[in-house]
């Protein structure tokens, strides 16, 4: 998961203890990839990966905010160089675009949300701006969908074999069996789909590090 850091800094500890020797400081707007949660002593710690390679753990403390893929539902939006109206027009984005938000940014003119394009592009348009969150499919789920569908069509087939030989040919059976099997065919099938969409979009995104909104 991609992650982007809102505070001002916040240092990268070895450790999950209070006296862990501190790796390296994330500044602001620095990206980075989030691993797992950690509690230790009624204290959370986020394990994160730098562009570097380092990995450490930070502070649940520490302000970060979701790098989400978007597809914008309005008809066109402007892309500013900065969170104003009048600020230099980057490019107008069409509808259908999809892109990665930033950041959220407040001014006096409003909510302004800064956001990066296939192209690595980046710039501003208006908080009110229709988008639509795309869902993120991730190799790990599609290997989950796969093995239980593997494991639903084994256990239909295994139970339709030991009912043959157990001479309990009845509909019951039959339909059970049948229907473990039909079940187990239909997760394979949306594990392979969803793997396929997961490798694509490895392939389209920048290899940059991002993740999710905690404090």
């Amino acid at each position: 998961m991609r992650a982007i850091l809102t505070d001002e800094s916040t240092p990268v500890f070895a450790g999950t203890e209070d006296q862990s020797l501190s790796l390296a400081t994330l500044h602001r707007d620095e990206e980075f990839e989030l691993g797992n949660v950690t509690r230790q002593k009624r204290k959370v710690w986020v394990e994160v990966t730098l562009d570097s390679g380092t990995r450490g753990y930070i502070s649940g403390d520490a302000h970060i905010f979701a790098l989400k893929k978007v597809q914008l539902l309005d008809s066109e939006a402007d892309m500013r160089a900065e969170p104003s109206k009048g600020s230099a027009l980057v490019k107008v984005m069409r509808k259908g675009d999809t892109f990665l938000t930033l950041k959220v940014e407040k001014t006096d003119e409003g909510g302004w949300v800064r956001v990066r394009d296939q192209t690595d592009t980046e710039g501003y348009i208006a908080g009110g701006t229709k988008i639509r969150i795309l869902q993120q499919v991730r190799k790990a789920d599609a290997r989950r969908t796969l093995i239980l569908g593997g494991l639903m069509a084994v256990i239909g087939i295994a139970f339709g074999v030991f009912s043959y030989l157990g001479k309990q040919q009845d509909t019951i059976s039959y339909y059970l069996a049948l229907g473990f099997i039909i079940f187990g065919v239909l997760q394979l099938a949306q594990g392979y789909i969803q793997y396929r969409q997961a490798v694509a979009q490895e392939k389209q995104e920048p290899q940059k590090p991002g993740g999710f909104q905690t404090k």
